[in-house]
């Protein structure tokens, strides 16, 4: 059969809103080799995915994301409390709206003068996957000139996250490692540095914050970072990709949002409804659950779809792209 997390599925957002037309919850899929349960409606995944004391997120990340380290979403209790505090102390978005505000626009120039004057370019390997990358790199004070060999690291430890066909996933662990370690050991030069001298990127405000008399440690700082791009620039590339193919893609649109701004933010908004960037969210089951009046054992695994959800008839009745609709995402 179909397996959702390896194959195209032609329509899948109609489909999927088919299910829950028909009454259905929660159906059993496979999701990259693995028989799952997919959980469809917008109440039950928005209920779900916010309920830490129910279905953690902490099992799937130590079962499939144990490359990055123990990240805050392998956390739980007092360490998950300290942790986050440390992180928001240094992720205030004052703070980071105004490093990453001042350079959105050298860094779009910057790519911009890279497509040269070509008739056609590539625009997610042209534009909007460096760019997603770059603001971050910009965040964490790595050089523009140091930006093609960090990302030869990032994406070769993305390689080895998430779920996979057991056949593929320990050769994909094994590389993701090596990159990761050679990024850490790029990393670990400027996080002592700016230990010493910190400055107003985000190493240096991780470094320095403090939350009851607790810090946080090299190891902790680099665990960071390295969620920092697949959470920040992997998801930003995704969703700013499918909102620009819809925009470009539609003339009459396109002309309505170059003569009205106004509606550029509910533009946004619209995108991520329609296209989350993160079409199934995982979780690993280490006790028996009854998720949408069904009992599933311990070791099954579920899947959230927020673009299932985002589609649910019963709160937006018409699925279709429009800069006009009240805001509804997951």
């Amino acid at each position: 059969g179909v397996d959702v997390g390896t194959d195209y599925v032609p329509e899948l957002d109609r489909q999927l809103r088919s299910l829950i037309e028909e009454g259905h919850r929660l159906v059993k899929v496979r999701f990259c080799g693995e028989p799952t349960y997919l959980v469809l409606q917008y109440n039950d995944v928005s209920a779900l995915i916010g309920d830490e004391a129910r279905v953690p997120a902490g099992p799937e990340f130590e079962r499939n994301y144990a490359v990055q380290g123990r990240t805050l979403l392998r956390m739980t209790g007092e360490e998950h409390r300290i942790n986050r505090a440390l992180v928001s102390r240094a992720f205030g978005p004052g703070a980071v709206r105004a490093s990453v505000e001042e350079a959105l626009v050298p860094i779009g120039n910057r790519l911009i003068d890279k497509l040269q004057d070509g008739r056609r370019v590539d625009l997610i390997a042209g534009y909007i996957k460096p760019y997603a990358f770059a603001v971050i790199s910009h965040m964490l004070g790595i050089p523009p000139e140091d930006e093609e060999q960090v990302k030869v690291w990032v994406y070769g430890m993305f390689a080895g996250l998430g779920p996979g066909l057991p056949e593929e996933k320990a050769e994909r662990q094994r590389q993701a490692i090596a990159h990761r370690d050679q990024l850490d050991a790029y990393m670990r030069p400027i996080v002592e540095d700016r230990r010493k001298s910190p400055r107003s990127d985000l190493v240096s405000r991780l470094v320095t914050a403090e939350t009851e008399g607790q810090k946080l440690s090299d190891e902790e700082v680099l665990t960071f970072i390295r969620i920092l791009y697949p959470a920040g620039a992997d998801t930003t590339y995704h969703s700013m990709g499918s909102m620009m193919n819809q925009v470009l893609g539609d003339p009459e649109l396109r002309k309505r949002l170059i003569e009205d701004k106004s509606r550029h933010k509910a533009t946004v908004e619209e995108s991520l409804r329609k296209f989350p960037a993160v079409a199934f969210v995982q979780r690993y089951l280490k006790t028996d659950q009854t998720i949408c009046d069904v009992e599933i054992a311990a070791g099954s695994t579920l899947l959230y779809s927020t673009i299932a959800a985002n589609g649910d008839p019963k709160v937006v009745k018409d699925p279709a792209f429009s800069v006009d609709r009240e805001s509804c995402k997951l």
